[in-house]
């Protein structure tokens, strides 16, 4: 996830167009096409043999990658990282 996390801000995965058609549009992150916030993420969480894990990737001020992956049930972890990034960034 790293990796391609990389490759997209780097521009080896889309031109740029396309990558602020991405960005702007909200295609393929967890957000609205009105929103302002410094980041975009992808979120997901899935069970296997009884355990539970949460997966959230992203791009804060489109160029620092982020990847949070959770052993346990992760609850909110969109919004947990939204808040945690918002209070550094004002901070």
């Amino acid at each position: 996830m790293l990796s391609l996390l990389r490759a997209l801000v780097a521009g080896r995965l889309l031109p740029h167009a396309l990558r602020r058609q991405m960005d702007q549009g909200c295609l393929g992150w967890d957000c609205q096409p009105e929103q302002t916030s410094p980041y975009r993420l992808k979120g997901s969480s899935f069970t296997r043999d009884d355990a539970s894990f949460g997966v959230l990737f992203g791009l804060l001020m489109d160029r620092v990658p982020i990847v949070v992956v959770v052993n346990s049930d992760p609850g909110d972890l969109d919004r947990i990282l939204a808040t945690a990034v918002t209070d550094a960034i004002v901070r």
